[in-house]
């Protein structure tokens, strides 16, 4: 089973105790556990076709923002052309059929529950050419959605930078703060633009300090630890609820992928590798050296206890291994924290 109909989605906590009733009396052996995600994890890196894409997260999410009011902010670093903000915007803008979840009148459902109510979106895309394509895309949604788009790039400092592109790629698409070998070969396919830090731009937003930034997604093209670096205070007090990254093999500022999911971890944060087989466990024990070899790969990181990244897991799709693992840590890790918060 792939998704979940957004009918299913509400019996998702229902779901977890039949499915906990149900496991197998004999537990899955770590080594077995280790050895299903890698044999995923390199099966999604050799066929880099079926690497997930960052919209298929919207999708496990939405459960999740419809439990909290519709409220929190979507940011976009990477915005691009507005494909994926596009995609964002529909689906968290879609009826949902949990207006009577709980409340059954007449054995009918609501389908039209919160259809006006606003979404709040900021996507930044520094990059003068692709940044008019972007506005006119997202054009249509800003007479319903609080919709802001900046012309500026993202990284861990503020001020000014050059933006490298590639000469003569006409799409434009691919510019990066960090120059590779493939960028301004010519040494003139660059140009400067302003760059804020998320902490600089929302630390003190008032939105955010009310209902805080429910999905974070980065596609800053190998400059997505810098990004996270520059928005370390908002992590760190757990102000982000869903974050999606971009990693590449290799990145010109030396922060490898293991050293991105450890940091978050030490704040946290769970990380997986998003592959159309499982979603993969990365955090602390679960990395294993053969995920160093990954190439351009999506990953999702949620924070460690929340009901809602236990629901996307399982709502992902499942088999004995990922149901095992969700059932025997992510839900451990949600049991854990409401017996501290009962403590204190």
């Amino acid at each position: 089973m792939r998704f979940m109909t957004p009918l299913n989605f509400c019996w998702l906590p229902i779901f977890a105790i039949i499915l906990q009733s149900a496991l197998p009396a004999a537990a899955i052996p770590r080594k077995d556990l280790d050895t299903y995600f890698s044999w995923a994890a390199s099966h999604a890196n050799r066929f880099g076709d079926e690497m997930c894409t960052t919209e298929t997260i919207a999708i496990l999410v939405k459960l999740a923002f419809e439990r909290q009011g519709r409220r929190g902010l979507i940011i976009d670093v990477g915005a691009n052309l507005g494909n994926v903000a596009e995609h964002f915007l529909k689906v968290f803008s879609l009826p949902t059929f949990m207006a009577n979840a709980g409340q059954p009148v007449a054995g009918t459902l609501d389908l039209c529950q919160d259809m006006n109510s606003r979404l709040t979106y900021y996507g930044f895309e520094p990059h003068h050419l692709l940044f008019p394509h972007l506005k006119e895309k997202l054009q249509p949604y800003s007479t319903h959605h609080q919709i802001r788009v900046l012309p500026v790039a993202v990284s861990n400092f503020s001020g000014t930078a050059q933006l490298y592109h590639g000469c003569g790629d006409v799409s434009f698409q691919g510019a990066s703060l960090v120059k590779t070998e493939h960028l301004d070969r010519r040494g003139k396919c660059r140009y400067k633009v302003t760059v804020v830090t998320l902490d600089q731009k929302f630390y003190h937003n008032k939105v955010v300090r009310q209902s805080g930034i429910f999905l974070l997604k980065i596609d800053a093209e190998q400059n997505d630890a810098l990004v996270l670096e520059g928005g370390w205070r908002l992590l760190r007090n757990r102000m982000v609820k869903f974050l999606i990254f971009e990693t590449w093999l290799k990145t010109a500022h030396g922060i490898s992928f293991q050293g991105m999911v450890a940091k978050l971890h030490s704040i946290r944060y769970v990380c997986f590798l998003v592959t159309k087989v499982a979603l993969v466990p990365l955090s602390s024990s679960w990395w294993q050296p053969q995920y160093k070899a990954l190439g351009v790969s999506n990953v999702l990181c949620g924070q460690s206890g929340d009901r809602d990244l236990f629901d996307a897991y399982i709502a992902y799709g499942t088999n004995n291994f990922t149901l095992f693992y969700a059932l025997s840590n992510l839900l451990g890790d949600l049991d854990f924290v409401r017996t501290s918060l009962g403590r204190s």
